[in-house]
């Protein structure tokens, strides 16, 4: 059994590595239980550079990542669009780990800088309503497991704990996860979260960690103590795009989508997952009138718009 005491001695590295590389190969899935998944995350954010002992009233969309498949980052796009439908957004992310790009990788290509000081967190959200929290800036002795978790051959319980990391204990989550088991942890986890109000928990047959407009999406709602299944079924009827989807990739194709003007797979994917984000935050009450809200501000122009008003914001802090 994997105690409490050994888990903190690994996030500290306290063990030989070799030790910590065979804990975290044993720690598949199928042997990650909600006990665990819990001391992993109380272990690793008593060592956060910053400390919140509350819950912010915003919103967080993230993924674990580590499908394995091409895909585009989604979850930073709809933190724009949440923005522009007025939803306080924070969202917590890292550069890619087995993908070409992560949240972050994205946002330095739009020109919007990793590492913000901690005490402008709150003031951009007051002028913005968005702000991005790069993980490595919160948790920064991770650093030391870092080459250990590149020499596992998959994903490990990190890339599982990681959304959940988020240092201002979200009220509203809108959160991806690519493994099913996972997924289910994931709800559960959320479900007993006091911190939590309220919770869309998905993961698309296909395997992606998130909404997938070609294939069906099964997706947990956390609202309070409650939890329900539910499902959706796929949205379009076409084969998904086999483009690569690098930094640059994502660049041109953020730049489509908040004009209004990219192919309907990504167009019904970002607002298929930003209309849950609307549901969660008490915007619509169906998944499907949050999407037609989504598909209207971009259209008209208004996503646009916010990203502009948060890249100038943000020039503040560009070095």
């Amino acid at each position: 059994m994997l105690t409490d005491e050994t888990i903190s001695s690994l996030i500290d590295c306290e063990l030989p590595e070799e030790k910590i590389r065979q804990v975290l190969l044993e720690l598949s899935s199928d042997r990650i239980d909600l006990r665990v998944l819990t001391a992993f995350i109380k272990s690793i954010k008593e060592k956060s550079a910053f400390k919140f002992d509350g819950s912010l009233d915003v919103m967080d969309c993230s993924g674990t990542g580590g499908s394995g498949l091409s895909h585009f980052n989604t979850s930073t796009t709809v933190a724009f669009v949440l923005s522009a439908g007025g939803v306080r957004v924070a969202k917590f992310g890292n550069r890619a780990a087995s993908s070409l790009s992560g949240s972050f990788d994205l946002l330095e290509a739009l020109g919007i800088p990793a590492s913000i000081p901690f005490e402008h967190v709150n003031e951009l959200l007051d002028n913005v309503g968005l702000v991005f929290l790069y993980a490595p800036h919160y948790y920064p002795s991770l650093a030391k497991l870092a080459s250990i978790r590149r020499s596992l051959p998959g994903p490990s319980i990190f890339n599982s704990v990681g959304p959940l990391l988020h240092p201002f204990n979200p009220k509203f989550r809108l959160m991806g996860t690519s493994d099913a088991l996972v997924y289910k942890l994931v709800a559960d986890y959320l479900r007993a979260d006091p911190h939590t109000e309220h919770a869309i928990v998905v993961r698309s047959g296909r395997g992606l960690d998130e909404f997938d407009p070609c294939s069906i999406s099964h997706y947990a709602e956390i609202e309070g103590d409650t939890l329900e299944n539910l499902s959706i079924e796929a949205a379009l009827q076409i084969e998904v795009p086999p483009d690569a989807m690098t930094a640059e990739h994502n660049h041109e194709k953020f730049h489509q989508i908040i004009v209004g003007s990219a192919d309907p797979y990504f167009m019904q994917m970002v607002c298929t997952n930003a209309g849950a984000g609307f549901k969660v935050a008490g915007k619509v009450s169906t998944i499907q009138e949050g999407a037609a809200l989504a598909r209207e501000l971009l259209l008209t122009g208004v996503v646009a718009t916010k990203y502009e008003e948060c890249r100038r914001a943000y020039a503040w802090f560009v070095s």
